[in-house]
Order: C-alpha cells, then structure tokens, then sequence
C-alpha cells in the first residue's frame, strides 16, 4: 500500500482555527482623518446622522421600564 503524498493535518488542539485565513481587510474600518468627508456611495453612510437619535430612543427603552418597575415595587397597597 503506498504512503500518501501529504500527511494528513493534525487535529491536536484548535487545528481548524488554523486553516480559516486572518480577516485583512482590504481599507481600515476607521477613517484616520476625520475631515475627510463622507463618499456617499459608501453602505450605510447615510444612516450616520442617525446614530445619536437610535442611542437616545434605546437608552428610553431601557430607561422607563425600569423606572415602571421601581414605581410598582414601591407602590402602597
């Protein structure tokens, strides 16, 4: 029976993270010059003025039912 050509990889600890490539991508995530203005022919960059206006409704959201629950523990009977 003839040897393989390659030896089969070893599967000794985390072998499969080994085989999936690092994640380089092909431009920095993060603009290194502020001013530069926004290509709008980038994905999503129209929904950044949105940012604040979606924190501001999430932290409402977790805010008030909390408040509720605290109103409601404390109520008398």
């Amino acid at each position: 029976m003839p040897l393989p050509a390659v030896p089969p990889p070893r599967r000794s600890g985390s072998g499969a993270a080994r085989l999936v490539p690092p994640l380089v991508p092909s431009e920095p995530l993060v603009r290194l010059d502020p001013s530069e203005p926004l290509d709008p022919s980038e994905p999503l960059v129209h929904l950044v003025p949105l940012v604040p206006l979606v924190q501001l409704v999430l932290s409402v959201r977790l805010f008030v039912p909390s408040v509720l629950l605290v109103r409601s523990f404390f109520r008398l009977p």
